[in-house]
């Protein structure tokens, strides 16, 4: 297996990373390390142009760490690394003047009085639809929609908005004689005023036959629209009921302009914002914790920092587990001395390689754009002292011969665990630095081969490794040509189902909007 998809142990693997219970912005929503599969892109942060971009990690460390840990934690930050983990930071001088954000290990930052983290970002996806469409009813609705129905997207995502915050689904016989034949519901409630009013509007732009009540008990207007299409669209892409409501990929990848007008129509439904003066924040509340992260993502691209918090009422009922989205203008906030410490920790930690050096990660809600290990292998070799080499290799050894007994236990075998040893090779930083800068950059030319390259680095055997390296290539061109026929096949399934049964979107260039979440995520 490749150095870079191996934990390093003891005292180098303290530069690498962030406790297990750290979460990571995926192209699929928030996950956990062990759910994040190797195709799967995260959100990486380009400091060059400070906006979040979606790209494969190269590389997953993961190993069990027991010691200290740099804990930095307030009302809107959270992260647990281990001490020696570059943070992206922005510090005051001497006189309380910031200096440049720059990566420093999270120790360096104890007896800093205050620190800077950032957490919002700017998105640079300019991909907008024109146009939603749903198809019509079947045969066992008596909703007769009979063609396909064209919605303006910007008036979709507008009612999108109020849908997944004041709205949802239902199917209800004609008549009790009747039970093969179904109505369909799609309902939107809001208390009368100058809220309701703008979701009226906004109901009327769709085009679409609706019944509103109006309810003496709680003061609700309530929109009943009786259309199969979009019940199915709702219902099978932006969920039922309360409970699992989302915003698929999709519509969480589109523009800032659009992700906007869903963002506000969010935030007049369920939400509100602190009106009184120099006051920037704002709330969000839903039962849905698939909701709540796709609300907080969104948060993010559009420039706010967030957080999550989960409450719970003891009352019980509906909203017996509510969660609570917080947002505020601004992309970065501040840590002071007394929100930074060390804790003791015994578990597995992990974290990635990415492009940029930086991703978003997530504890307890709150969301913060960090570095990660180091990015090459160059970087760690150069860190290294002789004592940590002494580390990694009684590490890698005694991880060897832990792996022999339980292979001698299990295909009762009789291989002798002490003849497993692992030696790590040393190169000067002089050598390293000749071979970053000089040889390097000439085999990316071209102007050197493979073998050459080789054949500077310190107990390598070339040929082998030549073998390997070609072998591995092979198998990821191979893997990318089977993946490039899946998404194909993938392409025409979703073609038919668009033009079938389906609902979607259609972008720009005409063609249909990729489908939503995977089921379970």
């Amino acid at each position: 297996m490749p150095v870079h998809f191996l934990g390093f142990p003891n005292l180098l693997s303290n530069r690498a990373c962030y406790s297990e219970d750290t979460e990571t912005l995926t192209e699929n929503g928030w996950k956990h390390y062990w759910d994040i599969t190797p195709e799967e892109k995260i959100a990486c942060f380009d400091p060059d142009t400070g906006n979040m971009v979606f790209d494969k990690p190269t590389g997953l460390h993961t190993y069990p760490y027991e010691g200290d840990m740099v804990s930095f934690n307030t009302e809107r930050t959270d992260v647990l690394v281990t001490p020696d983990h570059k943070m992206w930071v922005n510090r005051a001088d001497g006189v309380g003047k910031r200096r440049k954000w720059s990566k420093v290990v999270a120790s360096a930052l104890l007896k800093d009085t205050i620190i800077r983290f950032k957490s919002g970002t700017g998105w640079d996806n300019n991909f907008e639809l024109d146009t939603f469409e749903v198809q019509p009813h079947n045969s066992e609705c008596v909703d007769r929609d009979a063609q396909p129905t064209t919605f303006d997207a910007d008036t979709f995502l507008e009612f999108l908005g109020y849908y997944l915050s004041e709205g949802g689904t239902g199917i209800y016989a004609t008549t009790p004689k009747s039970r093969n034949k179904t109505h369909t519901i799609v309902h939107v409630g809001q208390k009368a005023g100058d809220k309701a009013n703008q979701i009226g509007l906004c109901i009327d732009k769709l085009g679409l036959k609706y019944n509103v009540h109006h309810s003496k008990s709680d003061g609700c207007l309530r929109w009943h629209i009786h259309h199969y299409g979009l019940h199915t669209l709702l219902k099978n892409e932006y969920g039922m009921n309360h409970l699992n409501k989302h915003i698929p990929d999709h519509i969480r990848n589109l523009s800032i302009r659009q992700l906007g007008i869903l963002f506000d129509a969010l935030m007049l439904g369920d939400g509100f914002w602190d009106k009184r003066e120099n006051r920037t924040s704002g709330l969000y509340y839903t039962t849905s914790s698939l909701l709540a992260d796709d609300i907080q993502e969104i948060a993010l691209k559009l420039g706010y920092s967030s957080t999550v918090k989960i409450m719970h009422d003891k009352r019980g009922g509906n909203r017996s587990t509510e969660y609570r989205v917080y947002v505020r203008k601004g992309k970065d906030f501040q840590v002071t001395k007394r929100g930074v410490t060390i804790v003791p920790y015994s578990g597995v930690v992990y974290c990635f390689s990415t492009t940029t050096g930086l991703f978003f990660t997530r504890r307890n809600g709150k969301v913060a754009i960090q570095g990660n290990t180091a990015e090459n292998l160059l970087e760690l070799i150069q860190l290294s002292t002789d004592k940590e080499r002494d580390a990694w290799r009684g590490g890698y050894t005694e991880l060897g011969q832990k792996a022999i007994v339980m292979y001698n236990e299990k295909f009762n075998q009789n291989l002798k665990p002490e003849a497993c040893e692992f030696t790590i090779p040393f190169s000067s930083s002089a050598t390293l630095s000749y071979i970053e800068k000089v040889y390097l950059p000439m085999f990316m030319a071209g102007a050197m081969s493979l073998e050459q390259l080789l054949s500077y680095l310190t107990n390598v055997d070339v040929d082998k490794e030549t073998l390997r390296i070609k072998e591995a290539e092979k198998a990821k061109q191979e893997l990318e040509q089977k993946q490039l026929r899946e998404q194909k096949e993938l392409d025409v399934a979703n073609q038919s189902r668009v033009t079938g049964n389906g609902g979607s979107g259609v972008g720009r260039n005409g063609q249909p909007a990729s489908n939503g979440r995977p089921a379970g995520q």
